[in-house]
């Protein structure tokens, strides 16, 4: 949340009297009406760590969400897709017919370690789940 621009109490944000003694980056850079996804986050931190590292500079990588620094790690999975275009041919509104019982079952049936480590409730990672398992299925095809 510290990458949206106002997000500044409520996520713990550094002051930028912090900010201008020691370099912080990828602050302030969305406003709230802007999606980030892990592929824009991605984008925009390799130059900066790169930039770093041909500095000398070790570069110190915090965050609020793991899927982001996940991402960062295993860029090369994720390949430049947005997190909804990961199987380019479903929607998500096309999940919206689903019950969560249908979503999770579908999962359990395709990866029922990764099915077993979610709650019903969760639509979001089962829907992941079920489109990670689409992507390695068609890299495997190619």
């Amino acid at each position: 949340m510290q990458i949206y621009k106002g997000f500044d109490i409520g996520t713990a944000k550094v002051s930028k009297e912090i900010r201008n003694t020691i370099p912080h980056h990828l602050l302030d850079v969305f406003d709230v009406n802007e999606d980030c996804t892990a592929s824009k986050y991605i984008s925009l931190a390799i130059p900066i760590i790169d930039g770093l590292i041909s500095k000398n500079t070790i570069p110190i990588i915090v965050g609020g969400t793991h899927m982001y620094l996940k991402a960062l790690i295993w860029e090369s999975i994720i390949d430049s897709k947005t997190d909804n275009d990961v199987n380019p041919s479903i929607k998500d509104e096309e999940y919206l017919e689903f019950t969560n019982r249908e979503l999770f079952e579908q999962l359990s049936k395709i990866d029922p370690e990764r099915a077993s480590s979610l709650h019903i409730n969760d639509r979001r990672k089962m829907i992941r789940g079920i489109e990670v398992n689409f992507l390695l299925i068609f890299i495997r095809i190619i």
